[in-house]
C-alpha cells in the first residue's frame, strides 16, 4: 500500500484519509484503495452523484494499484 500511496500522490484531492485504505476525497465524490486483511486482494471503490466520474476514480485508481503491483514485481 505504500506504492500505491506514492503513486496516488499525483491525484488531485481535496481531502485523503488514510485511516482505513487510502480514501481520496474529491469535490464531485470520493475513492477508497484498500488492501483486505484476510485475503491477498485490493478493492477500489468510488462514489460519485455521476455515473462518469465514479468510473473515471475506479480507472484511475485500478491503473495506481496495477502500476504498484508491478513495481512491487520487478
Amino acid at each position: 500500500m505504500e506504492l500505491v500511496s506514492k503513486k496516488a500522490l499525483s491525484l488531485k484531492t481535496s481531502r485523503l484519509n488514510n485511516l482505513d485504505g487510502l480514501r481520496f476525497e474529491f469535490d464531485e465524490g470520493w475513492m477508497l484503495i484498500r488492501a483486505s486483511g484476510t485475503e491477498p486482494a485490493v478493492r477500489v471503490l468510488a462514489e460519485s452523484g455521476s455515473r462518469t466520474f465514479a468510473r473515471s476514480l475506479l480507472n484511475r485508481g485500478m491503473v495506481i494499484v496495477q502500476e504498484a503491483v508491478k513495481e512491487a514485481g520487478a
